[in-house]
Formats: C-alpha cells, structure tokens, sequence
C-alpha cells in the first residue's frame, strides 16, 4: 500500500506550467484552469498548429520550448505529458532541482505530485485516488458519485458558506459556528441520518439501555 497525502492546491497563488504537446497535456492544461490557474505557460516545442490554437483556446500561453532553468526556479508546480521518458526524466530531474512538484503522465516513479480524479459541484470538490493502482478505477467511482451527488450540491455548498460567513463576520464563537453549519446540514436532510457530529445534548444510548442478559448474582 502506498501512503499518499491528499492535499488543495491554490492555483492562484501558485505558479504551475505545463510541458507536453498532445490530448493529455492539454487534458492537464483544462484541469488546471478551472483549478483557478490564470494563463498558464504550455512548453510545447514543436507543437503542431491545431495544438497550439486549442492551448491558447483554453487560456494558456504556449512557450515553443522546455523551460528554462530560471523558469523552473519560479514555478512550483509542472505537469508533464506526451513527452518521451527520455526527454521528460532530465526535465523533471532540473525542476526537483529545484524543489517544483512534479507529475509526469503515466510515469509513477516521476510522480511527486500524484493527481485523483475530481468530481466537483461548485466549491465542493470531491477527490478520489489509488495511489496510482488503477485511474480507471478513479474514474469510475468519479462517474458513480456524479450519479449520486447532483449538482445541487454546489448551491448548498455556496448556502452554508454563507451561514459560516455571516456568523464569523458577527463574531460568534467557532464551536457556535461549527454547531449552526452542523444543524444546517441535518434540518435540510441533504445526508442520510443527517451527516453531521450529534448534537451535545444527546446521549450515548448505549449506556443506558437495559442488556439483554440477566445479571448475575452471587448464591
């Protein structure tokens, strides 16, 4: 089993590229923009016309080359796809140089940064990884949970948001808030038993139901 720690990247605020000239670097390429990436670089060196004019469709900015050593030094992250092993390995060798995640499409042990599958309704994202075993498998259990988290959920992602929000700009106390968003979640019923932590109020129950068995007492 390979322990992976699932993280949130800000592409806003991170500087993030992509290397590669083909249908997955351009896969990479979409994935990153609606992630919030703006204008991103596309080092496509000898990138046929139809691929440039659909990068640039897309909003990233495509650079007819690698990246430089000074470009590497300002990115943090790279995705690299539809390169040959042999020309993606030094590229992904210089970039950890200098301490850019790295994924390289297909090539786990290139993979640093390895990315799940993404369903996402809104501000809710929903990721699913096997470390590598099987994308298909990822994807597929994308497609069954697109079936049963529709996309209503991006609405109640963006109401309870708003709760939170205006108790915090009210300065009501994090465990006040934690208990409204909770009781929001289950007055609407969106989750089955309604999805949140029971409230302080109630019990354990089995504390203090009766055991079935007769206690036993000394003769």
């Amino acid at each position: 089993m390979t322990a992976l720690l699932p993280v949130s990247l800000d592409l806003r605020r991170l500087p993030v590229a992509v290397a590669g000239h083909g249908e997955k670097a351009l896969t990479r390429l979409a994935m990153i923009i609606e992630a919030g990436a703006i204008h991103p670089r596309v080092y496509a060196p000898d990138a046929p016309a139809d691929f440039i004019a659909r990068a640039e469709a897309l909003g990233g900015v495509v650079v007819d080359r690698l990246p430089s050593d000074a470009e590497l030094d300002d990115l943090r992250v790279l995705f690299v796809a539809d390169l040959d092993v042999e020309t993606a390995r030094p590229l992904h060798d210089r970039a950890e140089a200098y301490k850019v995640l790295v994924n390289v499409e297909d090539v786990v042990p290139l993979c640093a940064l390895q990315v799940p599958s993404v369903l996402r309704r809104g501000d809710l994202a929903i990721a699913i990884s096997t470390a590598g075993a099987s994308p298909s498998l990822a994807i597929a259990m994308k497609r069954e949970l697109a079936r049963l988290i529709g996309p209503e959920w991006a609405e109640r992602t963006a109401a309870i948001r708003r709760l939170r929000m205006a108790l915090r700009g009210a300065g009501t106390p994090p465990a006040a808030v934690k208990s409204a968003t909770d009781e929001m979640i289950r007055r609407e019923r969106w989750l089955p038993l309604g999805g949140a932590a029971p409230r302080s109020d109630e019990t354990d129950t089995a504390a203090t139901t009766p055991t079935d068995h007769p206690r036993r007492v000394k003769a």
